[in-house]
């Protein structure tokens, strides 16, 4: 709870019109929220969502950022719409939500630009494996291409493919999925 807020001073501290600040909510997965996450700390992540121009949050994430029950079925297009909109209104111009199963049968990181009203979606090949750190990855590629002065859509695009070589790499050399 107190590293949310030691978070948010940091924001305040170095926030000006160049700075881009990207907030990776890490709160949990597979429908649960993280054990040492409580209600308290489910709010305040919402607070510090609200100071973050680009939030990158999984389905889990997503759901509980916004208070709701968990989506345990694949997702229509509506309902991605929906649930960025909704993340949108929450304070971020840039909202990617990621590893989304779709119900075309796809899984797939989407996005949304508040300011132009724009919805993107990049599918991504399914494996049966799940490493923790992907989402860092991801997050970080993300961030090195807003950086570089690349759109939503190209950042999204270079940092699915990143994610998406290492999670196929390390599947082929079968590493314990605990080691990420």
């Amino acid at each position: 709870f107190e590293q949310i807020s030691l978070v948010s001073e940091f924001f305040d501290t170095f926030r000006s019109p160049n700075t881009m600040i990207m907030v990776d909510p890490v709160m949990g997965d597979h429908g649960k929220a993280y054990r040492t996450y409580t209600g308290a700390m489910c709010e305040r992540m919402r607070e510090l969502v609200r100071e973050a121009d680009v939030i990158t949050p999984n389905l889990t994430e997503a759901c509980l950022l916004l208070n709701l029950p968990y989506i345990d079925r694949a997702l229509s297009m509506e309902d991605a719409r929906q649930l960025l909109t909704q993340l949108g209104d929450l304070g971020p111009q840039y909202t990617v939500i990621t590893g989304v199963p779709m119900d075309t049968g796809t899984i797939s990181n989407l996005g949304y630009d508040k300011k132009s009203n724009t919805f993107w979606i990049v599918n991504c090949d399914y494996l049966p494996v799940s490493y923790p750190g992907t989402g860092d990855i991801f997050a970080s590629v993300l961030t090195g291409a807003f950086l570089s002065g690349d759109s939503l859509p190209i950042a999204m695009g270079k940092a699915t493919c990143f994610a998406e070589e290492c999670i196929k790499t390390t599947f082929s050399y079968s590493t314990d999925t605990r080691h990420g």
